[in-house]
């Protein structure tokens, strides 16, 4: 090697390698006595990584049925069957929000039975409040327009 037209000699550097492999920081090993490679083997584990924080619980606005049932009655595919006239029944058998009407607890037979309200008309209803549901649930329902 030349520098400036002299000569340098060379060093001999034996335990440069770990300087490549290694933080700089860490004491020099002979290459007969170099550190394992996995140098965090006696830190305490890292937990907790990559997990997001829990999701605060978002209130769901569940449609009050009497509600519900008069926006029924304005909806194009729903015109003509006058739910809203149930709207007092239903009060008065102690269903107020719309989530009340879905479930294994409910079918068309026990609708209709507790309402005095014919078959078709339950099955309708159960129906319409399912399909309303899902969207309740996933934020995307409206009665406005």
């Amino acid at each position: 090697m030349t520098t400036c037209g002299q000569p340098q000699p060379l060093i001999n550097l034996p335990y440069a390698i770990p300087l490549l492999q290694y933080n700089p920081y860490l004491p020099w090993f002979p290459p007969s006595q170099l550190p394992p490679p996995n140098l965090t083997s006696g830190l305490p584990p890292v937990t907790n990584v990559g997990i997001l924080p829990k999701p605060v619980p978002v209130k769901i606005e569940v449609p009050k049925i009497g509600t519900w049932l008069v926006y029924c009655d304005m909806h194009p595919d729903c015109k003509g069957d006058n739910f809203s006239q149930y709207a007092d029944t239903f009060h008065e058998e102690g269903y107020h929000h719309i989530n009340q009407l879905v479930g294994d607890h409910m079918d068309v037979e026990k609708l209709s039975r507790w309402l005095n309200i014919g078959k078709g008309t339950a099955d309708l209803l159960i129906q319409y409040v399912e399909e309303d549901m899902v969207l309740v649930n996933t934020g995307s329902f409206s009665m406005v327009g």
